[in-house]
């Protein structure tokens, strides 16, 4: 800082100029616009250098009075690389303008991408087996979903392999797909049978000839369907009895494949006025 000298003159701030930065998306596509945002304290003016191309000698300039300290402006992208952003926040407002903090915020724009980069996901995580769900496919990186393609999506076994036959529950392609909002979607899928299960997506552009695989872990969690209750006169399978109030019990009646159906009986509630569970 050059020397400066005052006479008769007391030259104060009050307090430190503080500021932040933070940014909308931080890689940004090509036509896409960018807020840029700035947090601070003790700021009382904010000097914007705002730049749509990595060129640094071409830039846009914007000065806001900061009233709010939290102002934004944003940023057209208009070409693909590091495009250098400015912000200054300045709390003494004279002609030096002698406290004020810099940041530089770079936004790392990208062209649309021509490679089959995409996401998967389905309505709901959690189903039950009477309950139909849709699966749909999300582009990713800007690539546009209604090139020509190939696509197959696999419902597996926990950890299954695709090309095992035995562990594919339900394989779809293209032709079960439609394109509507940006997604590619597949309606009316069900999983008779409960589990955990993954979905495998392989994606093939055809202008590119290039696949690329995705992968959902334990998404698909099919709960299990209620069981039918028991018919009159059923005798239970088995029976929970409670060392701590013998009067409550868990009667367990079997009424299909692997499915059991349970009544909790408790005391009269008017004379046991509580119960603790942990002793049940």
């Amino acid at each position: 800082m050059s020397n400066q000298e005052y006479v008769n003159k007391l030259i104060g701030g009050i307090g430190r100029v503080k500021l932040a930065t933070k940014v909308s998306n931080a890689f940004p596509l090509v036509g896409e616009t960018v807020t840029l945002e700035a947090v601070t304290k003790w700021a009382q003016k904010m000097y914007f250098t705002k730049r749509s191309t990595s060129d640094t000698s071409i830039s846009a300039g914007e000065t806001i009075d900061n009233t709010s300290q939290n102002t934004s402006v944003t940023v057209p992208v208009s070409t693909e690389g590091d495009l250098r952003q400015e912000v200054r926040a300045v709390n003494y407002r004279n002609a030096e303008e002698l406290f004020s903090t810099v940041l530089v915020r770079y936004l790392y724009a990208m062209q649309n991408q021509i490679l089959p980069y995409h996401d998967v996901g389905v309505s709901s995580e959690i189903s039950r087996t009477d309950q139909n769900f849709t699966i749909n496919i999300m582009s990713d990186n800007g690539y546009d979903l209604s090139r020509e393609h190939t696509l197959e999506v696999f419902i597996l076994k926990e950890n299954g392999d695709s090309g095992v036959p035995e562990d594919v529950i339900a394989h779809r392609t293209q032709t079960d797909f439609t394109l509507t909002g940006g997604l590619l979607t597949s309606t009316e899928i069900n999983i008779p049978s409960r589990g955990i299960y993954d979905v495998e997506t392989r994606y093939y552009d055809t202008g590119t000839q290039k696949t690329i695989s995705k992968r959902i872990n334990k998404l698909i969690t099919i709960t299990p369907r209620l069981a039918a209750k028991p018919s009159e006169g059923q005798e239970p399978k088995m029976s929970i009895v409670s060392d701590g109030y013998p009067d409550a019990k868990i009667d367990v009646y079997e009424t299909g494949v692997n499915d059991c159906y349970m009544v909790f009986t408790i005391p009269d509630t008017n004379y046991y006025k509580d119960i603790n569970l942990d002793s049940l």
